[in-house]
């Protein structure tokens, strides 16, 4: 693994573009943020490790998300910050063994983020909404030329159950090395017997349709969310893919309505809440009531199959479980 040395990053950085210094802001899961220096001027640097873990990231793929950026940008879709283009002609360079990406910087808020409270507010829920609706407006209308990306988009259900089996080994082998308790493991098998289930009776679910499918987000959550007093600021195209609205919607929805990362119970009001002000916002985009129920399942299964910790695995068993006894308050 890259050690991520500050000296060692700049140093690497400044062999393709203008930047004098720079400080880091924050450690992701696969991801390194630093802001950048030059003069005066400064910069959102975005540096992305590979093969960290079963999510390749391939220079294809990062440039389908920087290339739907400057698309968006382009359109006029005021709610994206475009890259920059490196002296040397790339958006997307290979630097060691990392992808470097670098933004213009954007101010933030006073309040650099926002507590769960409070992008769990209506406001919030509703602007975040509405940024997804417009955001749809416009990704319905670009196509990407032969991009085949298998994952996560899965047209296919049988490559889609294949991909998630291989993660469910990994994670019982990995909950097994930590000695979980037999409950989870019984939790997951019957995770995993629902997952055939759901192939069965939403097969629908997973045929292509080029006129319902579109270019969605694939992370729209309050975190890649730049939230100010009217508007928001979208952030990290690095999951997008062709897929449902639908499942954007309802990642969007799960995403406001309870803890970060998808960890337990949700608000199924506010879930609501979230689903509806985008109905009321979007003109182009008609919900299709069947593809947002299959959706909701679909969106809980795939949060927990890439789960690679036990909290995580726990967590987000609590949410699916409170997903299944909720049902009935869901307004699909």
């Amino acid at each position: 693994m890259l050690n991520y040395n500050n000296e060692l990053i700049l140093k690497e950085i400044q062999k393709e573009y203008s930047i004098s210094k720079i400080k880091a802001l924050s450690k992701k899961s696969w991801n390194h943020l630093y802001q950048g220096f030059f003069e005066a001027k400064k910069y959102f640097i975005k540096i992305i490790r590979l093969n960290e873990n079963d999510i390749v990231r391939t220079k294809k793929d990062l440039h389908f998300g920087v290339d739907l950026n400057l698309f968006l940008h382009m359109s006029n879709f005021r709610s994206v910050v475009p890259p920059i283009i490196s002296p040397s002609g790339n958006y997307v360079n290979r630097i060691l063994d990392y992808w470097v990406i670098v933004y213009p910087w954007v101010e933030f808020p006073k309040e650099k983020e926002l507590s769960e409270d409070k992008f769990q507010s209506t406001d919030v829920i509703t602007r975040s909404a509405e940024t997804l609706a417009q955001l749809h407006t416009y990704t319905a209308r670009y196509r990407y030329p032969n991009f085949d990306r298998e994952l996560p988009q899965c047209f296919n259900p049988y490559q889609w159950f294949n991909n998630n089996e291989r993660l469910w080994k990994k994670l019982g082998k990995n909950l097994k090395i930590r000695k979980s308790s037999n409950e989870v493991f019984s939790e997951l098998n019957k995770i995993r017997s629902f997952s055939k289930i759901f192939i069965k009776d939403y097969l629908f679910f997973f045929k292509y349709n080029d006129k319902k499918q579109i270019i969605n987000h694939g992370d729209f959550r309050p975190e890649n969310l730049l939230q100010f007093t009217n508007e928001c600021l979208v952030f990290d195209f690095d999951l997008s893919h062709y897929n449902y609205p639908e499942t954007d919607i309802i990642y969007g929805a799960l995403s406001h309505s309870g803890p970060r990362w998808f960890y337990g119970k949700r608000d199924w009001e506010k879930f609501n809440i979230f689903i509806e002000a985008y109905k009321q916002s979007s003109n182009l985009i008609k919900i299709d009531l069947n593809l947002l129920e299959a959706s909701f399942y679909w969106v809980i299964l795939k949060i927990i199959s890439l789960s690679f910790k036990e909290e995580q695995v726990i967590n987000r068993l609590v949410l699916l479980n409170d997903a299944m006894s909720n049902i009935k308050n869901i307004r699909f």
